[in-house]
C-alpha cells in the first residue's frame, strides 16, 4: 500500500514497489499454495483500492507472471524442455 502512495514515488531511495512486486512474485512462483495466496491478495488489493491508489491496473502483470511461470515450470518435464531445446537448434 505505501509503495503506491504519492509521496512514496518522489524519492527515487523511497520507491518500494519494484522491490514489492519482485519479492511477491517470486513467493508466488515458489508453489502452487503460494502463487493461490499472492494472486488472491492482489486481486484483493486491487478491488479494495481501486478507487483511492492510481495504475492498480498494472498489478495485473504482476499475476499474469505469477501464474504463467508457474504454469510454465510445472508444465515442462525434463524430456519436454530436451525436445524443445532440439527443436530450437534445427
Amino acid at each position: 500500500y505505501l509503495s503506491k502512495k504519492t509521496e512514496f514515488k518522489y524519492d527515487v531511495f523511497n520507491d518500494l514497489e519494484s522491490i514489492v512486486l519482485n519479492a511477491l512474485v517470486n513467493v508466488g512462483l515458489d508453489s502452487e499454495e503460494n502463487a493461490i495466496k499472492v494472486v488472491a491478495a492482489l486481486e484483493a488489493f486491487i478491488e479494495k483500492y481501486n478507487n483511492e491508489l492510481q495504475n492498480l491496473n498494472f498489478l495485473h502483470f504482476t499475476i499474469t507472471r505469477i501464474r504463467d511461470g508457474f504454469a510454465f515450470k510445472e508444465a515442462v518435464t525434463f524430456e519436454q524442455a530436451l525436445a524443445l531445446y532440439d527443436g530450437l537448434k534445427s
